[in-house]
């Protein structure tokens, strides 16, 4: 009855789910990204300074919409992400699904005795507390745990 709209209506959804197919491979991917990457993705930071979190060098805070989230970059690259809901309501299983399954690559991610979330291929490690998500590359999150041991 309404060919138009059908055509409208099919080219959207279409749109929508290469979207979707999008985001979450630009998630996969925001780990091991530079800083101009970064930058491409969310718009300038609104600050940068020396990272909190050894090994990086350099955290940089992003604004997007409801979210904020640090990158710390070492060896001038993405290895930790962490992304906090400004209104300070706690993540939804929802958003934890999501999450994860945008850096999950097709990877599950497997909860260990110690309580920290891994991808099962053992390269990106997720830590979830309240409001806040952050996810590490393996090779960062060994060195920070190495480094915090051993001073």
């Amino acid at each position: 009855m309404f060919p138009f709209f059908n055509r409208i209506s099919r080219k959207f959804l279409w749109l929508t789910l290469l979207c979707l197919m999008f985001t979450a491979s630009v998630d996969a991917h925001l780990l091991g990204a530079s800083h101009a990457e970064c930058v491409a993705l969310f718009g300038e930071p609104e600050s940068c300074h020396a990272s909190d979190l050894p090994p990086a060098a350099e955290a940089c805070a992003f604004r997007k919409g409801r979210w904020g989230t640090i990158i710390h970059f070492w060896d001038r690259r993405a290895h930790c992400i962490t992304s906090v809901k400004l209104d300070g309501t706690e993540l939804t299983q929802a958003e934890i699904q999501a999450t994860l399954s945008g850096f999950g690559e097709g990877q599950s991610w497997v909860k260990d005795a110690r309580g920290e979330i891994w991808r099962s291929d053992q390269q990106m490690v997720a830590s979830i507390k309240g409001n806040t998500i952050s996810i590490f590359s393996a090779e960062f999150y060994t060195a920070a745990v190495l480094r915090q041991a051993f001073h």
